[in-house]
């Protein structure tokens, strides 16, 4: 048997593999798993041998695949050939779980016979749903704002986001959702303090000499300007004229006639 787990979100995979994992255990009395990283040399023998030696008495075998996507033209052949040969093998398990570009000799694996599941980043509502999720577990609640906020910073790093999450953990109060003012107290996993006081200083509309001082900090550390503009978005308490002028930014710049850089830019005067 075969089980595909694939895509960008490493941490969604790795829950996934926990759980399967954890299934088998409950189910066999007998059973056996190993782990094998595939970008060291000595790793694709060693699966061979392992799946190849079945011991008397010795139940089902799991194989945990890491990095089989990057192999080389001439290992990915013998891997290719491997999988087929054991494809069928009811008392193994092979358990392939990669976050790279599934290569086309491999492609065979999406095939309706094979179990599969695709771990993509998270965007949109689907990453909002994902913090909701993972805050209900912990019996926690965050504002629609801190909600917006995280999502847009962690957009494409759900480890991150956890880890955030888990932390703010200990600000919350019953009765009282999570705010944004609790994820600045919490803030040093901010890469650039430059960040925030760029966009406190045009939320709460500072004169135009702090705010340009703090953008241009903002491009001298290369700083992710569509976090930036996002970000601010996701501010509460905006004035009126600011949302509507970032709501008009937003047009033009997915229209293709802005720039984040300038949009930014305007927004200091």
């Amino acid at each position: 048997m075969i089980i595909l787990l694939y895509g960008p979100d490493s941490f969604r995979r790795s829950q996934k593999l926990k759980e399967i994992i954890k299934n088998y255990k409950q189910k066999q009395s007998l059973f056996s798993v190993e782990f094998f990283d595939l970008k060291e040399d000595e790793e694709l023998p060693r699966l061979k041998d392992f799946i190849n030696q079945q011991l008397i008495f010795e139940g089902k075998k799991m194989a945990v695949i890491e990095n089989a996507f990057g192999l080389d033209d001439k290992n990915l052949k013998v891997f290719n050939e491997f999988l087929k040969i054991n494809a069928k093998n009811e008392n193994v398990v092979l358990v392939i779980s990669d976050d790279n570009e599934l290569p086309k000799e491999l492609e065979f694996l999406l095939e309706d016979a094979f179990s599969k599941q695709e771990f993509s980043n998270l965007d949109g509502e689907k990453i909002k749903f994902f913090i909701k999720s993972e805050s209900k577990k912990r019996g926690i609640e965050f504002s629609d704002s801190a909600i917006n906020f995280l999502a847009v910073f962690f957009k494409d790093n759900t480890w991150g986001l956890v880890t955030e999450i888990d932390k703010l953990e200990f600000f919350y109060k019953p009765g009282k959702k999570i705010d944004i003012s609790d994820i600045e107290k919490a803030g040093e996993f901010f890469d650039s303090p430059n960040m925030f006081n760029f966009v406190n200083a045009v939320s709460r509309n500072w004169h135009s000499a702090e705010k340009l001082k703090s953008l241009e900090g903002l491009f001298l550390s290369h700083e992710d300007l569509v976090k930036v503009f996002n970000i601010l978005a996701s501010r509460p308490f905006l004035k009126f004229e600011l949302v509507k002028k970032m709501a008009d930014y937003d047009v033009l710049i997915k229209s293709g006639l802005l720039d984040y850089e300038t949009a930014l830019l305007d927004l200091c005067f």
